[in-house]
C-alpha cells in the first residue's frame, strides 16, 4: 500500500509513474475518512479557508491541514501525518466490558498485513474511530481518536443488550476485528438487515480479509454466511462471494466430500435468495439487481445445485436452437455453467457461438466460459483451440484462459 498523497517530485515526468490507481484510492479514502471524522460541513469550510487562500499560489500538503485546523479547532497535520508518510494502514482490535449502561472499549492498532505476518517496524497511525450501537445504528454515537498502541474507552447510557460497532458507514481506512461476543452480537441485526448496508459491506469485508490473514477462523465466516440468507445488496454480496470462491477454491484440493457438504451449505443459503430474485429481470429494475442475480445464480451453478444448472442449460438450448436473445448480465452465468457442467458438447457448443457472433462482448462471455470445464483432457483441448485460433491470440481474455 502506497503513501497517500505527499511524495517528493524532482521531474514533471514522474508523475505518471508515482501517482497510480492505488494512490488515487488512498488518498480519496483518507480523506472521506477525515470529512467523516470532522463532519461535513467543519471539513467544508477548512476547504472553503484553504481554496480562498491559495486561489493565486501555490500550496503543499501542510497548508491543507493548516486550514482543516483552523476550521475544526484540532491538531489535523499531526493526525494526517500519520497516514499520509507512512505505508499500509492499521488493524483495530476490539473487545469489552460491560459495566451497567457503561461500556468500556479495549481498542488496540497495528499495521494490517494480508499475508497474516507481524509488522516490525511498529508503525502507528493516530486513528479516528467512530462507533455507533443497537438502539440508533445509522447515527454516531461517539468520535474516538486511536493514539497509542492500546486505548480504553468508556461509551456512556449504552443498554448492556446494546451491540456496538466500529467504523460507522465503513468510513475509515481501517480493519477491525471484534472479540467474539462482539461479533456475535452484530450477526442477528445483520441477518434482519437492521445494521445498514454500508455497515454489513464493512463486516463483511473485513471478515474474509482477516480469515485469509489467520487473524479469525473461516468458522466465523461461515458464522456470518448463515446470517445472509435475507440480504438483498450486491456490494455485501460481492464480498461475500470473494470469500465463498477462496474457500472453495481450497477446498477443491482436499477429500470431495467435505467440498460436497461446503456446497450444500452455500446452497442452503442461496436458495433463499436465488428464490426472490428470480432468472427474469423486472421492469424498471435497479441494475443492482440484475447484477445479484447472476452473482447468486452463478455461485449456485458452481455448487452443483441441479435445479440451477437445469433451468440454466434450458434457457441456453433455446438461446442456441432459436437464436433467442439471453439477457446480458445472465449471458456469462449461463454460458459458465454451460462450459462447467456439459462437458464435450457444452465446449462445442460455446465454440461454435463463438465463431459466428460477430460481438464482441459473445466472444468474450465464451472465452470466460470454455476453460471452466473441470475435465483435464478438455482443458488441453480448449487450450489447443486458443493456442490454433488466430483471432482468439490477440484476444484481450486470452489471460482468462491461462489462468484456468
Amino acid at each position: 500500500m502506497h503513501l497517500a498523497f505527499q511524495i517528493e517530485i524532482d521531474n514533471p515526468n514522474e508523475l505518471d509513474e508515482i501517482y497510480d490507481n492505488i494512490t488515487y484510492a488512498k488518498s480519496n479514502s483518507i480523506n472521506r475518512m477525515l470529512c467523516n471524522y470532522l463532519g461535513e460541513e467543519t471539513f467544508q469550510k477548512g476547504l472553503r479557508i484553504y481554496l480562498k487562500r491559495f486561489q493565486y499560489n501555490n500550496a503543499v500538503t501542510a497548508d491543507l491541514w493548516e486550514a482543516l485546523s483552523e476550521a475544526s479547532g484540532q491538531d489535523i497535520e499531526t493526525l494526517m501525518s500519520t497516514w499520509t508518510k507512512q505505508i499500509g494502514y492499521p488493524l483495530v482490535s476490539v473487545s469489552q466490558k460491560i459495566d451497567g449502561k457503561n461500556r468500556i472499549l479495549r481498542m488496540s492498532q497495528k499495521r494490517f498485513l494480508a499475508d497474516g505476518t507481524t509488522d516490525e517496524k511498529n508503525l502507528l497511525w493516530q486513528i479516528p474511530i467512530t462507533i455507533s450501537v443497537s438502539s440508533e445504528p445509522e447515527s454516531i454515537k461517539e468520535r474516538v481518536l486511536l493514539k497509542g498502541f492500546q486505548q480504553n474507552v468508556t461509551i456512556n447510557d449504552v443498554d448492556p443488550k446494546d451491540w456496538i460497532k466500529l467504523n460507522v458507514g465503513t468510513t475509515g481506512f481501517y480493519r477491525v476485528l471484534y472479540s467474539h461476543d462482539m461479533l456475535h452480537a452484530l450477526l442477528p441485526d445483520f441477518a434482519t438487515k437492521k445494521i445498514p448496508v454500508l455497515d454489513r459491506f464493512g463486516i463483511a469485508n473485513d471478515m474474509f480479509a482477516l480469515v485469509k490473514s489467520g487473524r479469525e477462523s473461516a468458522k466465523q465466516f461461515l458464522s456470518l454466511l448463515k446470517s445472509s440468507s435475507n440480504e438483498d445488496d450486491y456490494t455485501v454480496w460481492s464480498s461475500l462471494d470473494s470469500g465463498i470462491s477462496e474457500l472453495s477454491n481450497v477446498l477443491s484440493h482436499y477429500d470431495p466430500v467435505i467440498r460436497s457438504e461446503f456446497n450444500k451449505f452455500i446452497i442452503k443459503i442461496l436458495k433463499p435468495v436465488a428464490d426472490r430474485l428470480g432468472w427474469e429481470a423486472k421492469p424498471n429494475e435497479d441494475s443492482q439487481i440484475a447484477l445479484l442475480r447472476a452473482l447468486i445464480l452463478g455461485r449456485l451453478g458452481r455448487c452443483d445445485h441441479e435445479e440451477t444448472i437445469k433451468t440454466a442449460r434450458e434457457k441456453f438450448l433455446e438461446h442456441f436452437t432459436n437464436k433467442t436473445e439471453l439477457h446480458p448480465d445472465l449471458r456469462l452465468t449461463i454460458y459458465g455453467m454451460m462450459g462447467r457442467h456439459y462437458g464435450k458438447e457444452g465446449f462445442q457448443q460455446l465454440k461454435e457461438i463463438y465463431e459466428t457472433a460477430g460481438f464482441g462482448e459473445i466472444e468474450r462471455n465464451c472465452i470466460v466460459a470454455m476453460p471452466q470445464t473441470s475435465d483435464t483432457e478438455l482443458l488441453k483441448e480448449v487450450f489447443e483451440y486458443c493456442i490454433q485460433n488466430v483471432m482468439l491470440l490477440n484476444h484481450p481474455e486470452l489471460p482468462v484462459i491461462l489462468i484456468y
